[in-house]
């Protein structure tokens, strides 16, 4: 198969582009930034340039996008729509252009956000769980879902929705305690989206990628 990643300088880009490659998939990657990884540097928002390289593929992982650590650091509302909503709507659009059948769309937990806190009791975090965006990160996230949901529905394409778990650089100790409710180790997080490859979908689907916890309800 051949595929398209967004975002291939990135963690979970990186290391789903060389498990493809592992897999015997033709991968190509984009990204803003360089790596071994990236074929071609390209930025998703800039319609013409995306139009233009989304032919002749099978499948495209939108894994691109502004993050919650660009929040804090004070990118603005309208740097997080132009790449998370309007960069994934072009991507879509050329999906559609260019006769690509299947679109897999990197999400985040994060967009549970005041959900996953409660003062009296731990909160079991689920694809059942209502979504209660936090931050502008979430928002763009969660309107960037719909817009798959919409390309499903009304222009046939094969889109998902993948909302992956935490995996920050950040301390082993830290790493370990999200790990026990939502974390992800990138390599995990790379293997559900080579499956997700190969899945039709009758209607419009949401999952969550995380580690296994080792506790129940």
């Amino acid at each position: 198969m051949k595929i398209l990643v967004t975002g291939s300088s990135g963690q979970l880009g990186s290391v789903t582009v060389n498990h493809l490659k592992k897999h015997g998939h033709m991968v190509y990657g984009i990204d803003i930034a360089t790596a071994d990884t990236t074929d071609e540097l390209l930025d998703i928002a800039d319609k013409d340039k995306v139009l233009a390289v989304y032919k002749g593929f099978d499948a495209i992982i939108h894994t691109a996008a502004l993050h919650g650590k660009h929040y804090e650091l004070g990118f603005s509302r309208e740097a997080f729509v132009y790449n998370n909503i309007t960069g994934t709507l072009n991507l879509l659009n050329a999906c559609a252009q260019n006769g690509i059948k299947k679109f897999l769309y990197i999400s985040t937990t994060s967009i549970y956000g005041d959900a996953m806190v409660n003062p009296d009791r731990a909160v079991w975090i689920d694809e059942q769980l209502r979504e209660q965006p936090r931050d502008i990160y979430d928002i763009t996230k969660q309107s960037a879902e719909q817009l798959c949901r919409d390309f499903f529905y009304k222009e046939g394409l094969q889109t998902s929705v993948y909302r992956v778990a935490r995996f920050l650089p950040e301390d082993d100790n830290l790493m370990l305690n999200h790990r026990l409710y939502r974390g992800l180790d990138p390599r995990d997080g790379a293997e559900a989206l080579r499956l997700a490859l190969d899945i039709y979908f009758e209607q419009f689907e949401i999952f969550n990628i995380s580690s296994g916890s080792p506790f129940v309800r």
